[in-house]
């Protein structure tokens, strides 16, 4: 394991021992489902509607919303966290739609 790895790591588990218990937490199905119906988002209208779910359901007011966002950002998370989208630990907007797996079509020119 490299250095940064295992920085990362640590970091990741420094942030998890001083995070609150979220909203989310003991729901962890819904989250599930709530993250399957973004990854599956075809359009940017989809996914604005998953977000907004998540953060009327489980991030508006939430004790441990900076600390979420601080371990997907360490973490580089991919996947919904602290009422947003991310990838690779970056913030997406919320009109993101995540990359769907197959090969990629060519943009017309």
């Amino acid at each position: 394991m490299s250095r940064e790895t295992l920085a990362r790591d640590a970091a990741v588990k420094l942030t998890v021992a001083g995070l609150p218990a979220g909203a989310c937490t003991r729901r962890g199905r819904l989250w599930s489902v709530l993250e399957k119906a973004h990854r599956r988002a075809t359009n940017p209208a989809e996914s604005q509607e998953v977000i907004a779910a998540i953060r009327e359901e489980f991030c508006d007011g939430c004790p441990a919303l900076l600390g979420c966002h601080k371990l997907a950002t360490v973490g580089e998370y991919t996947g919904l966290a602290a009422g947003a989208a991310y990838e690779e630990g970056q913030r997406q907007e919320a009109h993101w739609t995540a990359p769907k797996p197959g090969p990629r079509r060519r943009e017309a020119s």
